[in-house]
């Protein structure tokens, strides 16, 4: 198998990609079925068909300018195991029409199976907010 963690950043690009141009089915064969995901709007999702529905639908379309900070990126890897840890940040249009900063933070899990990495799990959340401290 070629670079592990050069497989994994370019999964995290392909993620990237998606977002900016709505293409959702650009990211289903990373997604089995039996792969579980937390996300910003979606408590728990299994599945592409899940995740898709209360997760990406929901919030893809309304943000802007989703971006994964480089320097942030950690990927570690064992066996058929990786998992890469990294910091995002996009934008969002509230009602008023003003744009904000929308920052946090993502876990992935892959798995190599038959060959392919595929994302068995993702957790997704927003920063912690002062009152949160």
């Amino acid at each position: 198998m070629p670079d592990k963690r050069a497989a994994i950043r370019k999964i995290l690009n392909r993620i990237v990609e998606s977002v900016h141009n709505l293409d959702y089915e650009a990211v289903r064969d990373l997604i089995p079925d039996d792969g579980v995901y937390f996300g910003s709007s979606a408590v728990k999702a299994q599945g592409y068909d899940e995740l898709y529905k209360k997760q990406f639908s929901r919030v893809w379309p309304n943000i802007d300018e989703f971006r994964i900070d480089p320097s942030s990126i950690s990927i570690h890897t064992s066996g058929k195991i990786a998992w890469a840890i990294c910091l995002f940040e996009s934008s969002v249009s509230g009602t008023d029409g003003e744009s904000s900063a929308r920052r946090g933070r993502m876990t992935f899990i892959f798995e190599c199976r038959d060959e392919k990495w595929v994302m068995v799990h993702s957790h997704d959340s927003l920063y912690p907010t002062l009152e949160d401290q």
